[in-house]
């Protein structure tokens, strides 16, 4: 039987790579896959994950921070530089290390995600919580006038370096969009407990219904256990931004009186309404719209069981302040095993 140099199959030939190495060929120009084309331009060859991505020095600079009047309060800045010590450091997050739900069969240790996908998961973070309103943890700018405008995915992918090229289907003009990694990403902080996003949508005149950028929260139980803070700190700045938010709504009502006296003055019509005894009903608020669940039942599931070990981890931290980080998460492990006998236990 003849021998077969597997290793031929396993990288590209090294003729392939002085071929696609030569400016003068053309642009077409394959790596060669053993004795196949190489199916991709080969641009990222030799970073081991062929994405370019490099575990020992991560894509930070990737990260575009908003311009605002002000800098960022120093807590948000604390915040973010936490998610960079998760990258380095999983098991800070285990509801977020660990979705895959295995186990490293050696050590027994459940099995971390992927360095990239830990980096991607770090940019959007850092994203979010630099545009993340913490009166309401809701991600958007909170207006004087009370209205809020909410962030789109666009804007936040932009801020993570994770937008690419594309033409709208509408107007054919050449847009950014978000890649599938920010995606990706997305959808594994759902998963992780970190987020939710509740659906918003209008009816227009002609009765279509257009999306409007979904309501996007942050995990109260994430942000203590991300910046292993307290909840009393958390709660002190979440009132320190609604004192500062409700005067610069004084100001603005003191300013403009006839844009908030017609809401006032339709509150105190519906009160005498109910004295009377006549029931009317509110306008239907957008906040209460469902949260988006994932379209895989069991992917769902674990969002829940994720949220779920937030809660508990959150509060190991405030009745037991100060102990190793291997001592919070053996009491994780005996508190959820596994994500299957989670399920079990909760569906009986």
């Amino acid at each position: 039987m003849p021998h077969l140099d597997l290793q031929a199959f396993k990288q590209p030939s090294q003729e392939g790579i002085s071929c696609a190495a030569d400016t003068n060929l053309p642009k077409d120009a394959a790596f060669m896959w053993g004795r196949a084309h190489y199916p991709h331009p080969g641009k990222w060859l030799g970073s081991g994950n062929r994405c370019g991505h490099k575990p020992s020095s991560p894509a930070w600079h990737l990260f575009k921070a908003p311009e605002t009047k002000k800098p960022l309060p120093y807590f948000i800045q604390e915040l973010i530089e936490r998610v960079r010590h998760y990258y380095a450091q999983p098991t800070l997050l285990p509801t977020l290390a660990n979705l895959s739900g295995k186990v490293n069969k050696l050590s027994g240790k459940p099995r971390q995600n992927r360095s990239e996908a830990r980096e991607a998961e770090c940019l959007v973070l850092e994203a979010l919580l630099s545009r993340t309103d913490f009166a309401s943890l809701r991600v958007g700018t909170p207006l004087p006038d009370g209205r809020f405008i909410h962030r789109t995915m666009v804007e936040i992918a932009t801020i993570a370096g994770m937008v690419e090229d594309a033409i709208d289907k509408e107007t054919k003009q050449l847009v950014n969009r978000p890649t599938q990694r920010f995606w990706r990403a997305i959808r594994r902080l759902k998963i992780g407990g970190a987020i939710d996003i509740h659906k918003q949508y209008e009816t227009l005149e002609d009765g279509t219904i257009r999306a409007r950028p979904g309501i996007k929260t942050v995990n109260m139980h994430f942000l203590v256990a991300l910046g292993r803070i307290s909840y009393e700190k958390l709660k002190a700045f979440r009132t320190h931004c609604s004192k500062a938010l409700k005067l610069d709504s004084d100001s603005h009502k003191q300013q403009f009186p006839d844009r908030h006296d017609p809401e006032i003055a339709n509150r105190r019509l519906r009160e005498q309404q109910r004295e009377k005894g006549i029931k009317t009903n509110p306008p239907s608020s957008t906040d209460k719209s469902p949260v988006i669940h994932d379209r895989d039942k069991r992917k769902e599931l674990q969002r829940q069981y994720s949220q779920a070990q937030l809660e508990f981890a959150t509060n190991l931290y405030g009745q037991y302040p100060g102990r190793p980080e291997t001592w919070y998460s053996e009491q994780l492990r005996r508190a959820f095993p596994s994500l299957d006998d989670w399920i079990a236990r909760n569906n009986r």
